[in-house]
């Protein structure tokens, strides 16, 4: 999914006006107002994952203060609703996940991270495809799965693309992707990626959602609409 010839809709000026309002760690001020120059590595990556899971809470009330108006998704949309283009204070709002997620990934974009493509997920409760995902590749080859709406049993931290890998999360809970069959699939070559949590080592492994390296933006419009109207 090599997809860095899309650009980011944010502007390098918005870049630099969203890397100071995260409040990096200091060893990062170097790249504040060089935003392509931003470090391509692992450690990186996790700083500025949990430095936006931080600032920009999952929020769903534009999604209950209208009947018939939709939750926007358009990036400069988003952008103006949680930092706003002006110098006025930042209005300290996230999103529900895919104005969070969508606003994620094209800053994700504008820091020139070599590769960062969305994929729709699957809810396995409920069998719905309300979720998006950004599936990043850096220069090391390695690949992680980010999920920047942060939700009940959802990783703090990127999930390394690995079948069966674990990675710690809050408190005693561990999550991990594994790649395998969805239920009541026959073809049995047609595997999917499958995130997984556990609320300690001892406990079972619970499937949360799933999805495929398969990039696909034209549906998120329908998506949107069905999330922001009928499903919350």
């Amino acid at each position: 999914m090599d997809t860095q010839k899309l650009a980011s809709a944010y502007t390098p000026a918005r870049l630099t006006k969203y890397l100071n309002y995260i409040a990096l760690p200091d060893q990062y001020a170097q790249y504040t107002n060089k935003s392509d120059s931003f470090s391509k590595t692992e450690e990186p990556l996790k700083d500025l994952f949990r430095c936006q899971i931080t600032r920009f809470p999952c929020d769903n009330l534009s999604c209950h203060s209208s009947a018939t108006q939709l939750a926007e998704i358009q990036p400069d949309k988003i952008y103006t609703k949680v930092i706003r283009s002006d110098d006025t204070t930042p209005s300290c709002r996230g999103g529900y996940s895919l104005e969070v997620r969508t606003f994620f990934h094209h800053m994700l974009r504008g820091l020139r991270i070599l590769s960062c493509a969305f994929t729709k997920a699957r809810r396995l409760k409920d069998e719905t495809r309300t979720h998006i995902v950004n599936v990043v590749r850096l220069h090391s080859g390695l690949q992680y799965h980010i999920n920047a709406a942060l939700g009940g049993d959802e990783p703090t931290s990127p999930v390394p693309l690995i079948s069966g890998q674990v990675t710690k999360n809050l408190g005693s809970q561990e999550v991990r992707l594994i790649y395998d069959n969805m239920p009541k699939q026959t073809r049995k070559e047609q595997k999917v990626w499958i995130y997984q949590y556990r609320n300690a080592a001892d406990k079972s492994w619970n499937s949360l959602y799933s999805f495929a390296e398969l990039e696909i933006q034209d549906d998120f419009e329908v998506m949107n609409r069905f999330t922001s109207w009928d499903a919350l």
